[in-house]
């Protein structure tokens, strides 16, 4: 009896943790001209979805990838990022063979929203300027509640980058300026950069002798004339003047 007691609870505890962790239905996947919007919350603007519709279908059309947007009211507990992989893998945007699709998922009710890259496209978007989309471009406007104009310009983001890298122009796109620069790095990036010259630096004191910073300084220095070297040269074209 108690045996059979204790299968029951940790069936009860099984199916309790599933229901929890359930994820909301995958919807169908999307086809037509008005594949690119999914607007299941109902929160797209008509004018802002007829905008990224153009932006969609030009962007297919020159580079053949495919950017859909897709928003639905709760989650359900389920975690964005493994909704948005599931829904990803289903639907094969961009195609099975080149993945060169991007799915872009909003959940009003819990305030999320995540852009899911394929394969294909993660040399374009990598994920790091994909956390800067949503951090300029996306979430400014949803912590004022305006979920049509930041799913615009995240949108309108991707697509300018993927058409930038393509080398085409899309009319309504925005482009990314963003630099491969060190001013471009995260916080982290730069520190563990720093962290990495500074070591470096050292084991080069210590074992070679400053060799390593010596050549460097000398590539940098190379050409230019020290201060007195330029005095002298100066006072000697006085004194070559003075004589004729």
């Amino acid at each position: 009896m108690k045996k059979f007691l204790l299968t029951i609870l940790l069936l009860i505890q099984i199916l309790g943790i599933s229901i929890s962790h359930a994820s909301p239905a995958i919807p169908p996947k999307p086809a037509g001209a008005d594949m690119y919007v999914q607007d299941y919350a109902e929160v797209i603007a008509p004018i802002d979805k007829g905008r990224i519709l153009d932006i969609g279908l030009e962007l297919q059309d020159k580079t053949s990838a495919q950017v859909v947007v897709l928003t639905v009211k709760n989650l359900e507990q389920a975690p964005i990022e493994a909704y948005a992989e599931d829904v990803m893998q289903n639907w094969e945007l961009g195609s099975r063979e080149s993945h060169a699709g991007v799915l872009m998922v909003v959940a009003t009710d819990n305030k999320q929203a995540y852009i899911e890259v394929g394969s294909g496209l993660e040399g374009v978007l990598p994920q790091r300027l994909v956390n800067t989309i949503q951090k300029e471009n996306v979430q400014p406007f949803f912590d004022q509640g305006n979920y049509s104009k930041g799913i615009l310009q995240g949108y309108a983001a991707v697509a300018g980058t993927i058409a930038q890298e393509a080398g085409v122009q899309l009319k309504d796109a925005t482009y990314n300026n963003e630099e491969s620069s060190l001013f471009s790095l995260s916080s982290t990036e730069k520190m563990l950069i720093g962290v990495g010259v500074t070591v470096l630096l050292l084991i080069d004191n210590f074992l070679l002798g400053g060799l390593f910073a010596e050549m460097i300084l000398g590539i940098f220095m190379w050409g230019r004339k020290p201060e007195k070297d330029k005095d002298k040269t100066t006072d000697n074209n006085q004194k070559h003047i003075e004589q004729h």
